[in-house]
């Protein structure tokens, strides 16, 4: 993501913050649960939530299983620079892909997502 902001950035314009689409299709609920992998997130997150707050334009997570769901609502206080630049969706398109169409041009919108 930091190489295609890069990429994209020119004097005329510039490229600031990045909007990311994380698809957690076939994700497995254990990875959270999994407290060492847990640790090491929440450890890397706070070290850099301020290139995090200054980069992140906008996320949207997709496909994203009840029990993950209830997990990343749990860790949410801890980033309060990033909760408002977040939104979770469930495994059903109707509900998340009008959200991409708000945020996205069209033709931004990967193939696969409708």
């Amino acid at each position: 993501c930091v190489f295609s902001m890069l990429l994209k950035d020119t004097p005329e314009k510039p490229v600031h913050t990045a909007f990311f689409i994380a698809d957690w299709d076939e994700s497995d609920v254990k990875e959270l649960a999994h407290l060492p992998t847990l640790n090491f997130l929440l450890r890397l997150l706070r070290a850099y939530a301020d290139i995090f707050t200054e980069s992140w334009g906008y996320c949207l997570l997709i496909n994203v299983n009840p029990g993950a769901k209830k997990s990343l609502e749990l860790i949410r206080p801890i980033l309060p620079g990033v909760q408002s630049k977040v939104e979770v969706y469930g495994t059903n398109p109707e509900e998340w892909t009008p959200a991409l169409k708000k945020h996205l041009p069209e033709n931004a919108i990967p193939a696969w997502y409708g």
